[in-house]
């Protein structure tokens, strides 16, 4: 049974999805991405589901994204998956760099 059948036969909903860095792979090849949000996208989600992504410094820099201040490397970040959804919907969302600064 997949997830989203699951979830919608318990009448139960997408609050937090963990993430981690995995989307920085998506990107490299886009095709992935896409078919990884499709299938997001069917899941049943409320509007305050959350995205729970994980970057570090050295990334954030690299892409050019600045990062709240802080002495750790990895900094663990909250993001609305709708407002995601949107922007890839909408093409504000082209590569990863823009999960982080596209509003």
């Amino acid at each position: 049974m997949s997830l989203g059948r699951y979830l919608k036969d318990h009448d139960a909903a997408v609050d937090v999805f963990y993430v981690s860095n995995v989307e920085r792979y998506l990107f490299d090849d886009f095709a992935h991405g896409r078919l990884f949000y499709a299938n997001l996208a069917r899941l049943p989600l409320k509007p305050s589901s959350t995205f729970v992504r994980s970057v570090t410094t050295d990334i954030s820099k690299r892409l050019g994204f600045p990062l709240p201040d802080g002495k750790e490397k990895w900094r663990t970040l909250l993001f609305s998956i709708s407002d995601c959804l949107k922007g890839l919907a909408d093409g504000r969302i082209q590569g990863y760099r823009d999960l982080f600064t596209a509003n």
